[in-house]
């Protein structure tokens, strides 16, 4: 009998992907990107024996809800519907749809959904003291954004953000706010002897990418040759991207706005790629056949797909904002 699937959900930033890579490096176990599973040619050496760990079902481009759950359920039952755990934003997923359709293929055994629930007021100060290294600072931190009501309390990456907030300046009061000087303190130089980019140069190369990376639902940016690049994954060229902002993604992915590994680049955080995306693309949206242009491109049969509502958000209010 095949053991039950589970559906790991979060908001974003929750930790999801970490929680799977780090039960994807435990032994019989094997972790995928979701999108990558899905444009795998050959699944067999994904899996060999292992229970895939499969993260960021919210990021599959899909035209409807329950798309995405199909699209992995195609790939898994050419694997003989192997036990699977799979993690998906909580607003992304449409339990009523996705259960069935994997209790359908899974002997009408509904999966398992485990929410990871947000950190409680010892855990975030513990986290930021960790983080700052200051546990007066942390305690200054959860006072003022408590204070004002913001929602993010709760989120190991907010945490983060709030962590990287200059000293020298006053705490911001809106998440619009709060993005903007998270942004300034994230684009600085990680390794101290390269030369710093100029701020706009820096948080246009970023926009160029992280836009490339959403609307397109791929996953990495590498820099090699498009025809040297793996169909399964449909990573991006680096080439191809930097051809929108005059070469300077590459350079700019010394920043900590950047997370890079072995597989190339993406964003460090999704909401932060979100918000810089959506800026980068309502400067260059400034005529309305360029909106309507970009409308096109988030829109599906009407609606804007799962992996794409978060942009879509926030471009709506940064094109509103700007056109004041």
């Amino acid at each position: 009998m095949r053991r039950k699937p589970i559906i790991v959900l979060g908001e974003p930033g929750m930790g999801k992907t970490k929680l799977l890579k780090e039960l994807g490096a435990k032994a019989g176990n094997a972790f995928c990107r979701a999108q990558k599973l899905i444009n795998q040619v050959r699944t067999e050496p994904l899996l060999g024996n292992a229970k895939l760990v499969i993260d960021a079902l919210d990021e599959v481009s899909a035209q409807s809800d329950g798309d995405a759950v199909n699209l992995v359920l195609r790939k898994l039952g050419e694997l003989g519907y192997p036990p699977f755990i799979l993690s998906c934003r909580v607003g992304e997923w449409r339990a009523a749809i996705s259960a069935q359709a994997i209790a359908d293929q899974y002997e009408d055994v509904p999966p398992l959904e485990v929410h990871l629930e947000p950190l409680d007021e010892d855990e975030q100060y513990e986290l930021l003291t960790q983080l700052t290294g200051d546990a007066k600072r942390a305690r200054v931190l959860l006072d003022h954004f408590r204070r004002f009501g913001l929602d993010f309390l709760g989120n190991p990456q907010a945490l983060e953000l709030f962590a990287a907030l200059p000293f020298d300046q006053p705490l911001p009061t809106t998440s619009g706010a709060l993005f903007e000087q998270a942004i300034e303190a994230l684009r600085k130089e990680q390794n101290q002897f390269k030369q710093e980019l100029p701020r706009e140069v820096v948080l246009d190369a970023a926009g160029a990418a992280f836009s490339a990376l959403i609307l397109s639902g791929i996953a990495r940016i590498v820099d090699q040759p498009s025809g040297t690049i793996d169909l399964a994954d449909k990573a991006l060229p680096l080439s191809e991207v930097e051809a929108f902002d005059h070469g300077h993604v590459k350079q700019a992915a010394n920043t900590k706005l950047f997370a890079t590994d072995r597989d190339g680049l993406s964003y460090a955080h999704r909401r932060i790629g979100e918000f810089v995306s959506a800026r980068w693309l309502a400067a260059r949206a400034d005529t309305r056949t360029k909106r309507q242009r970009l409308l096109q491109q988030f829109r599906s049969h009407g609606l804007v797909p799962a992996s794409l509502r978060g942009l879509h958000a926030g471009w709506r209010a940064t094109h509103s904002w700007q056109t004041r």
